[in-house]
Formats: structure tokens, C-alpha cells, sequence
């Protein structure tokens, strides 16, 4: 399971742990549609 930060223009970043990208990025996007990309931030 990795740490994932998710970042969308004009939007708070989020820090999601998920097992994939995929996964973390469709979260996101159920609170808002607008978060488009993101970048892992630990690997525990």
C-alpha cells in the first residue's frame, strides 16, 4: 500500500494510501472531479 498525493488545480492536495494510482486518483475524484494528477509520497 503506498501513500499517494493527489493535486488538482485550485484544489487542497490530498494524501490517499492506495494500492494503485487508479485507485487513489478515483477517490479523490468521488470529493471532487476536478483532481487530476498526483505523485507517491512514501512507499511504506
Amino acid at each position: 500500500m503506498l501513500t499517494w498525493v493527489i493535486v488538482g488545480a485550485g484544489l487542497p492536495d490530498l494524501r490517499i494510501r492506495a494500492r494503485s494510482f487508479d485507485e487513489a486518483l478515483s477517490r479523490a475524484r468521488l470529493r471532487d472531479s476536478g483532481y487530476c494528477g498526483g505523485y507517491v509520497a512514501d512507499d511504506e
